[in-house]
């Protein structure tokens, strides 16, 4: 099997975008980047687009072994070395920087998670401890399955009452119920960032409604956090995307050289054949 009719899809300022097909209707293949992850995964998004100047390499060397050899062998041989030497080092530097993307963003969400600690004292500690216990009674005892009211009295109590139940999401009457604890999380996050957000005085801040104002509103603080943690999950779907762009490039491979999907991932990882 040999790819046919590569070619970059012009037009489409969302990304890039390639397709290619393989003889005997074995369908249409496709290659895509988007440009979205620019600002907010710039590692990976250089590494992507190393790939995508490699993967235009490959398809070129392919395209002209296919019109110079009659033999399918020769063109699939042609095909290992291309993918070998020009997809190879973007392919491995596109994993590379998803698995420390992956690794930066789950470090992140793991101390999102994480309860703050009102003190550091060791008495300080457990008085924390005692009242977040305290607090999961309260909830279970005032609401108990009613877990729409539940979870409009977490919201509404801030950071103090987030933080003695999303840590300790298990423990609650929420902990079959994902749509609720995601929605939690959320919240939970967005509060925790907002508590260590500076907010210094400054005359920017005043408006016609209000000329005393020198500080940012609570408004202003969650739209500024929101986007700080809505930029925490475009990084995560990003090395979603990363994923399905290193299969797409072994797929690429596999067809290119006639090997198997192993083979293909030896080829690109630089390992002997």
């Amino acid at each position: 099997m040999l790819t046919k009719s590569f070619n970059r899809v012009s037009g489409d300022t969302r990304g890039v975008l390639f397709n290619w097909s393989t003889p005997g209707g074995g369908g249409v293949y496709s290659w895509y980047w988007p440009n979205q992850y620019s600002g907010v995964a710039s590692d990976l998004d250089n590494a992507a687009t190393s790939l995508a100047t490699g993967l235009t390499a490959a398809a070129a060397s392919i395209e002209a072994a296919d019109k110079q050899f009659k033999q399918a062998n020769d063109v699939e041989r042609v095909g290992a070395e291309a993918c070998s030497r020009y997809l190879g080092p973007g392919f491995r530097a596109v994993r590379q920087a998803a698995i420390s993307e992956r690794q930066t963003t789950a470090a992140v969400r793991y101390s999102l998670r994480q309860p703050l600690e009102a003190t550091a004292s060791p008495n300080g500690t457990a008085v924390d401890a005692i009242q977040r216990v305290e607090i999961r009674q309260m909830l279970r005892s005032q609401f108990g399955n009613d877990l729409g009211a539940a979870y409009k009295w977490c919201v509404e109590g801030g950071l103090n009452i987030l933080n003695a139940v999303v840590p300790y999401i298990a423990l609650t009457q929420f902990k079959d119920d994902p749509q609720l604890i995601a929605l939690l999380e959320n919240e939970f996050a967005i509060a925790k960032t907002i508590k260590f957000m500076s907010n210094d005085p400054s005359d920017n801040f005043s408006t016609p409604a209000d000329p005393l104002q020198n500080r940012m509103s609570d408004e202003s603080l969650r739209i500024l956090a929101t986007a700080k943690i809505d930029q925490i999950k475009q990084r995560e779907e990003a090395v979603d995307m990363a994923a399905k762009l290193l299969v797409a490039t072994i797929n690429f491979t596999m067809q290119s050289a006639n090997v198997s999907d192993s083979q293909a991932l030896d080829l690109l990882m630089g390992k002997p054949a």
